[in-house]
């Protein structure tokens, strides 16, 4: 019988503290979809108060 760090859960919880605080791909492309759509937003209310 494991305890602690010897269990499956103690075990699984070290290889997910143990993750450094790189940026994952997922999130870089998350990034650069949110950056279009702030930046369009941003570019649509710009026009249609310049049109007003």
């Amino acid at each position: 019988i494991g305890t602690g760090l010897n269990t499956f859960f103690g075990r699984a919880a070290k290889l997910v503290g143990s993750s450094s605080d790189e940026i994952g791909h997922l999130q870089i492309i998350l990034a650069k979809i949110g950056n279009f759509c702030i930046i369009g937003i941003v570019i649509f209310l710009v026009a249609e108060i310049l049109v007003m």
